[in-house]
């Protein structure tokens, strides 16, 4: 199972955080065990303050409001929900 989710970090001042995330999940049954292996993965930082939100690769290249709407949809009015 693979969920692409947002995570929302910290307040600090006017400025919030928040985590694009891709969550995987395998589990398997091996010699009559079941067995489950987790990961999680961050696929952009934004970063949102009263005037202007900005967004940012794993790699810390800026990356635009399509981009992530493209990588999660709603994510952009998700982070305005969780405004001041």
């Amino acid at each position: 199972m693979k969920a692409i989710d947002i995570e929302h970090g910290c307040a600090i001042g006017p400025y919030r955080t928040a985590a694009v995330v891709c969550r995987r999940v395998v589990t398997w049954q091996s010699r009559g065990v079941l067995r489950t292996w987790v990961s999680k993965t961050p696929l952009a930082i934004l970063i949102a303050s009263e005037e202007a939100m900005h967004a940012f690769d794993t790699h810390g290249n800026a990356i635009s409001a399509d981009e992530i709407e493209y990588i999660l949809p709603g994510a952009l009015a998700r982070m305005g929900e969780h405004s001041g």
